[in-house]
């Protein structure tokens, strides 16, 4: 893709900026706005206006796109491209969770749920049924941990 025109007069190379407002003043040694980032920074706003419903965050809904904005400003076109794609995967996933999903997950339902037994979990109930039938227990019973013994060193720290 090095070198390929994307959109012929816009970006004509993905692996170099596109870069298409220039600043007349270096504001923090930037000197020039990429299209792309522009975009993508527009998108992000969207994004983080649907999603952040927490009030101590909304400062975060102003201030990530306009720092990412300009931080991607200098980065590829192609990078920019993606971050942008992204993005409207992004908001067209929580219109669709919002608007369109039929069954509405509250906290009450999820606490009702069954507690899935993870992998450990469930390899440490076998080897717990499997030495209950064999008439012994575990090394260690996890229910009354043996207490540790002093030593030597443990009483010279104290």
């Amino acid at each position: 893709m090095r070198h390929a025109v994307f959109i012929p007069g816009w970006i004509d190379d993905l692996s170099v900026p596109d870069h298409v407002i220039y600043l007349p003043v270096s504001i923090f040694g930037i000197e020039a706005l990429s299209g792309m980032a522009l975009i993508m920074g527009l998108t992000l706003f969207l994004q983080q206006k649907m999603t952040i419903t927490d009030p101590n965050q909304k400062a975060l809904v102003y201030v990530m796109p306009i720092m990412l904005t300009l931080m991607f400003s200098y980065l590829p076109s192609g990078l920019n491209l993606y971050y942008l794609v992204f993005n409207l995967v992004g908001i067209v996933q929580q219109v669709w969770m919002t608007k369109f999903s039929k069954k509405k997950l509250t906290l009450a339902d999820l606490k009702r749920m069954p507690k899935k037994e993870g992998w450990l979990q469930k390899r440490l109930r076998i080897a717990q049924e499997l030495a209950e039938a064999q008439g012994r227990s575990l090394p260690m019973n996890l229910q009354n941990p043996p207490k540790p013994t002093p030593t030597k060193h443990s009483k010279k720290r104290r």
